[in-house]
């Protein structure tokens, strides 16, 4: 009987130390909360996130112009190959059709 008494009372510490436990890390996420919610709305923070969003707005804006600077040029060049191309094109037609009329009028001269 005295070893079951002895587990009883140990069985009551550890359930003691166990709740014990639980609200010490309770009180420390508490506090860390409190912490962390003062920094949040302290006015240094505020600004220091106002600043972060005025600079990644800003990168945002730099990169969207030189993308559309790249982009532009890029429409240049291709305008400026199909032109080249329709040319090209144009002149073969050209010399096709002077070549038809050469040969019409050797036939049509024979």
């Amino acid at each position: 009987m005295i070893i079951t008494e002895y587990k009883i009372k140990m069985g009551r510490h550890t359930e003691w130390r166990k709740v014990a436990k639980r609200e010490r890390r309770r009180r420390i996420r508490r506090q860390k909360a409190k912490e962390r919610d003062k920094l949040l709305h302290s006015k240094e923070y505020l600004q220091e996130q106002d600043l972060e969003e005025e600079l990644l707005i800003e990168q945002i804006n730099n990169q969207n112009e030189e993308e559309n600077r790249k982009w532009v040029e890029a429409e240049l060049v291709a305008a400026t190959q199909w032109l080249k191309l329709k040319q090209y094109k144009a002149k073969l037609q050209q010399e096709k059709l002077e070549k038809e009329a050469k040969l019409k009028l050797e036939w049509d001269y024979i």
